[in-house]
């Protein structure tokens, strides 16, 4: 049995699934099947994908029809028979080492984490990982994935198959906004441990302005993440009495729901929509700790639980318009 199993999503991207896969199986650590799922991609990349299969036996190919990436994601969850379970995204490329940089054999854990790098065009333009992360406590490093955009991504991690299966933990398939971070909440709820190491051995590509982080993400989209996240932010909070723990969920609540607010901009909503997800937060607000906010999350905070909101954001509409 393969000690990891990597899963790949795959739909249009005969332009890069090549590169993606030999990225994989250049990898120093050996032990892991390859599991391409092609959903019902119209191209040539199942064609790819069978090819690749052919000259390498650790790659399984399922084709299947299509049903978006969160389905295609399940769909190798469903298939896999490996110890931990690897995403990548069929556009993206690993480094060698990525494998073997998370440590695997070196320290025990219930979640394995990485950092990233983000590519345009050839060119790095940023970077995501734990080089300032201060601890190697569970609640400690779960913040700073939060506050650095490492959580809400499937990729650059590795999950324990067994809590996945043994929990039905799956993808939302209700939704192409948000899916990815709602995965990673419902898991967190049931690990004891964690573990990052310093590598970034993922590439994450931009490609082109119809991305999913470029489009203007519908108002309905946006909510229904909103209540998703704030119920496993509860969830959290409910499930233990340890202070600390909370107040680390209550900065992972504001982390979302400034994200919230952000795409919400993008996507010029109206008064009328900011003063539902105002109504709808403003319970955790009243409530929420600061000690373990930022600088930036204690004004919002203090922002949105004024009664001078609805007047800076009725402001802020008018100005945009």
């Amino acid at each position: 049995m393969p000690k990891i199993s990597v899963i790949v999503p795959v739909y249009k991207a005969e332009k890069y699934v090549g590169e993606c896969i030999e990225s994989i199986l250049s990898q120093t650590y050996t032990d892991f099947e390859l599991l391409l799922v092609d959903d019902g991609s119209p191209d040539k990349s199942g064609e790819i994908c069978d090819y690749y299969a052919g000259k390498d036996p650790r790659i399984i190919v399922y084709h299947k029809e299509n049903g978006g990436v969160s389905s295609a994601r399940n769909y190798g969850i469903e298939h896999a028979v490996g110890e931990w379970i690897c995403f990548v995204d069929s556009d993206d490329t690993i480094l060698p080492t990525y494998l073997e940089n998370f440590e695997l054999d070196k320290v025990e854990a219930d979640l394995y984490m990485q950092g990233y790098v983000r590519i345009q065009k050839g060119k790095i333009i940023d970077r995501h990982n734990f080089a300032n992360c201060k601890g190697k406590g569970i609640l400690s490093i779960l913040a700073y994935s939060e506050e650095n955009n490492i959580i809400n991504s499937p990729c650059f991690k590795l999950f324990k198959r067994s809590i996945i299966t043994n929990n039905d933990i799956r993808f939302d398939t209700n939704t192409s906004y948000g899916e990815d971070h709602l995965f990673s909440l419902a898991y967190v709820f049931f690990i004891s441990c964690a573990h990052y190491s310093m590598g970034e051995g993922y590439r994450y590509r931009i490609c082109d302005e119809e991305s999913l982080t470029q489009r203007v993400v519908p108002y309905k989209e946006i909510t229904y993440y909103a209540l998703q996240a704030k119920k496993y932010h509860d969830n959290i909070c409910n499930a233990t009495h340890n202070n600390e723990y909370r107040s680390v969920a209550e900065a992972i609540f504001m982390t979302n729901y400034i994200r919230t607010l952000k795409y919400m901009a993008q996507a010029k909503c109206s008064f009328v929509d900011y003063k539902w997800v105002r109504d709808v937060f403003l319970p955790n607000m009243k409530i929420i700790s600061t000690n373990k906010l930022t600088l930036k999350q204690r004004l919002i905070r203090y922002v949105t639980i004024s009664p001078c909101f609805y007047v800076i954001i009725y402001v802020i509409i008018k100005t945009i318009q």
